[in-house]
């Protein structure tokens, strides 16, 4: 499944939709840089270019102070930018707007819209989007330092999301839906891009031009709604309750939960999280908390904070974890919580960087048609899903286009690994089977790191495998060369679920006996994704198969742990109930 950062389309509304290029001039030519992780194409003047290259790699950096590197996803492929002068940016095409009208006029004659008047529509490009699948991710951004970015840059809060759902093994909900809460009174904007002029002036001023902060800030809390927050700021002595900390950290399973209660989780969490982060201030009469010497330039809260979440990912979040982190326990730590909340509702707090941010050297020359052709249709394999999902009609059109971006390199010579995976999963993308094992099994047998690649070919080849045979049980032999790919796959990051699942379907469909490496990878891939709710379900089957009854039963009540879907919840508990049939040979 592919996401990106959207805005959903509104009757009468502006309608957004990524870049769509049938044709481009030769001119201006195409320029390329790299730094560390990011690759960039861009056809817009190099000032602007370096600005936004130096803004993005900032607002990384200013990000760790929030939430460590490690803590975050980690992709072996680079994040790619393609960036636009406002005044290359391609025309709406008019065949666009009319299949948008269209559909929305057949909608509204459906009744899905609720009326019957003619579509109001206008469409533009977007200017600035991210688009991203299993494994890479793809930014687009219009430069228009005149009309636009006067408010200055910074992550969507949904760019940080993803950050933080897609890393393995899974972090803890709560640390994610509380950093979330927290992140909406962060502010780490960095400074609009700047004209000629913009310089001139800043250095003709009095003060002279200012540099970059390398520091965030958060605003004061927003606990629970505008109206409770109001109250608390004026009655200063109010404490109002809050949850245990252990019923934050350890909540009920979700099919338990009513909103109330994860309205006040959400900003206990975020409160928690807070309270960590807090470099703190002597003012013990406000309630606050005292002074923090720090080590390696990291306060002790934060460091425990972060060291809890790392032991949660990997064990249970047990009370004496907790304590051997802060030296706490959870009704301490939920006594200062209590205390603490005053002043997290009415001050804001400062969180500065332990060292200076020095952005890499940032040396820009022209693109090749292969780099050109390879981040370009990237980005544009990545569009088409966000496209279906909206106006499937248009589809086709930026199918093309993706195949198009793709196959100039490729007509010109280009086999970069990558270009192979990405012209491959493009045709996977179109449900080209076919026209897809040649270019993924090329980017395989070059090395490709790319394991939405080796996953996808694995696929192809168990498909082929077993789709004239349903009843077929393949050997060892038969399913050892897609079992390689897979465990490829397992050696490159971000850790994909799929692989894990096809893994799991792969032994259950040969009904082989598991060795003590298959073990191994099943538990890694609870390990890794223990809310999976498919995932815990499959490897329970097997590990049932293999006579396994109590660690099967185990991950059944972790599932249902997991699971709000009442059908979904019904096929587990018949899975139980089943599994501890064949256990007692009833």
């Amino acid at each position: 499944m592919r996401s990106a950062d959207k805005i959903v389309p509104l009757p009468g509304k502006l309608v957004e939709l990524p870049p769509y290029v049938v044709e481009e001039p030769l001119t201006p030519p195409w320029r390329y840089a790299t730094i560390p992780g990011v690759e960039v194409v861009a056809r817009c003047p190099d000032t602007f270019t370096r600005q936004l290259i130096q803004r993005q790699y900032r607002l990384h950096e200013l990000l760790k102070i929030l939430v460590p590197e490690d803590l975050t996803v980690i992709r072996d492929l680079p994040r790619y930018y393609v960036f636009y002068h406002a005044e290359n940016q391609p025309p709406v095409n008019l065949d666009i707007v009319t299949s948008i009208e269209k559909q929305e006029q057949s909608a509204a004659e459906s009744g899905r819209l609720n009326r019957r008047s003619e579509p109001n529509v206008q469409v533009g490009f977007m200017p600035n989007f991210r688009f991203w699948d299993e494994d890479s991710l793809a930014i687009f951004f219009v430069v228009d330092p005149v009309a636009d970015n006067r408010d200055g840059i910074t992550l969507s809060a949904g760019y940080v999301r993803y950050l933080l759902e897609t890393r393995t093994p899974m972090l803890p909900r709560w640390y994610i839906e509380g950093l979330m809460e927290l992140y909406a009174s962060v502010d780490m904007t960095e400074p609009p891009l700047q004209t000629s002029l913009d310089v001139m002036a800043a250095t003709n001023s009095l003060t002279g031009p200012v540099g970059p902060k390398d520091e965030i800030k958060l605003a004061p809390t927003n606990w629970i709604g505008g109206e409770v927050t109001a109250n608390l700021r004026q009655n200063v002595k109010a404490k109002p309750n809050i949850l245990p900390l252990a019923q934050v950290i350890t909540p009920p399973p979700q099919g338990e939960r009513d909103a109330a209660f994860e309205v006040i989780w959400r900003a206990e969490s975020a409160l928690f999280i807070r309270w960590a982060l807090d470099p703190g201030r002597k003012h013990p009469n406000k309630g606050q908390l005292a002074e923090q010497p720090a080590v390696n330039g990291v306060p002790p809260r934060k460091a425990a904070l972060w060291d809890f979440v790392r032991r949660s990912r990997v064990e249970p979040a047990t009370e004496t974890v907790f304590k051997e982190c802060f030296g706490l326990s959870y009704a301490e730590v939920t006594e200062q919580m209590q205390n603490y909340l005053q002043s997290a509702l009415t001050e804001t707090i400062t969180l500065r960087s332990p060292r200076a941010i020095a952005v890499p050297p940032i040396n820009l020359r022209d693109a090749t048609a292969g780099e050109v052709g390879r981040i370009k249709g990237e980005l544009s394999r990545l569009e088409v899903n966000y496209v279906r999902e909206l106006y499937p009609d248009l589809t086709p059109r930026y199918l093309e286009q993706a195949r198009r971006s793709l196959r100039s390199a490729y007509d010109k010579g280009d086999r970069d690994p990558q270009l192979l995976a990405s012209l491959g999963l493009c045709e996977t993308d179109a449900g080209q089977d076919d026209a897809a094992l040649p270019f993924l099994r090329a980017a395989v047998e070059a090395g490709v790191v790319r394991p939405s690649a080796y996953f996808e070919l694995a696929r192809l080849e168990f498909a082929k495998l077993t789709a004239e045979r349903p009843d077929y049980r393949p050997t060892p032999d038969e399913i050892a060369p897609i079992l390689a790919l897979l465990a490829k796959a397992r050696t490159q990051s971000p850790k994909i679920p799929a692989v894990y699942e096809l893994y799991t379907t792969i032994l259950i469909r040969s009904n082989v006996a598991l060795r003590p490496k298959a073990l191994a990878n099943l538990d890694e891939a609870v390990r890794l994704f223990p809310r999976r709710v498919r995932l815990l379900q499959l490897v329970a089957i097997l590990q049932a198969m293999n006579s396994n009854f109590d660690v099967a039963k185990q991950l059944i009540v972790q599932a249902l742990l997991y699971s709000a879907d009442p059908a979904q919840r019904q096929k587990l508990s018949e899975l139980r109930a089943a599994i501890a049939k064949d256990e007692t040979g009833l």
